[in-house]
């Protein structure tokens, strides 16, 4: 703005040495081309309105300033209260000092979230629990079908191990009895003797023989428990898979 009305007082400078300039000038002035003059008019038209605004900011620049030196009086004369900066800054450090603490806590509270974060995404999916259940299920038919050959074999094996302990024991009887034989004929009294013996072996072959008729009647007794066992279970889990059914069915529904 101002150098505008720097460039408008030079125009107008520019027109007033003209104006001052003597008769001969003035006559070329006549002389010269009207376009010309009507130019030098509406220059002197608008130096004359640049003159009215440039008083009119000057006015506007005063009342302004007077405004802005009432407010600098009234500022200065106002009486600021006393500022405690020692209670400010004890304020200010306790501040600092939770914003410390908030931000460990939070720390801590972020690393316990990234831990259970990790346990979360160690934590199996449906499709990898079922893919486990899948997997137990065979290894556990493989064990148990081992287990029960491997029984087989051992029960096998007691079995051929009490039929050659017995067919020993028969084989040693049968011997000493041939051995014996004769001689305890000879007398009434070793002959006595003889089926004293005889019948002291049988009686110990019967004990052994309701010794292991007793374990077998036991051992079966236990094989029906466990059957009727196996039948509840099996009926146990026929009850598990409808429900299982039925609570998928309304779930789905």
């Amino acid at each position: 703005m101002k150098s505008k009305i720097l460039e408008e007082y030079e125009i107008l400078n520019k027109i007033r040495s003209i104006c001052s300039q003597d008769y001969n000038s003035s006559k070329i002035i006549m002389e010269a081309d009207q376009g010309v003059l009507r130019k030098l008019q509406e220059l002197v038209l608008s130096n004359e309105s640049l003159k009215r605004r440039e008083l009119e900011f000057r006015g506007k620049c005063k009342n302004e300033m007077r405004e802005l030196q009432q407010l600098v009086n009234e500022v200065e004369e106002t009486d600021l209260p006393d500022v405690n900066f020692e209670e400010e800054n004890r304020i200010l450090n306790e501040l600092s000092e939770r914003v410390i603490n908030a931000r460990l806590l939070l720390g801590r509270k972020t690393r316990a979230i990234s831990i259970l974060q990790r346990q979360l995404d160690q934590v199996p999916s449906r499709a990898e629990l079922a893919q486990y259940q899948r997997r137990f299920l065979e290894l556990y038919c493989q064990v148990s079908a081992k287990h029960r050959e491997t029984k087989q074999f051992f029960t096998l094996y007691n079995t051929l191990n009490d039929t050659h302990q017995y067919l020993n024991k028969e084989l040693t009887l049968l011997n000493s009895i041939l051995d014996n034989y004769s001689d305890a004929m000879s007398s009434s009294s070793r002959k006595e003797q003889f089926m004293n013996q005889f019948d002291a072996i049988v009686e110990g072959v019967k004990q052994n023989k309701f010794k292991v008729e007793q374990k077998r009647n036991d051992e079966k007794k236990v094989e029906d428990d466990l059957r009727l066992q196996l039948l509840e279970l099996l009926d146990i889990q026929r009850q598990y898979v409808a429900a299982l059914k039925q609570l998928s069915e309304t779930v789905t529904k």
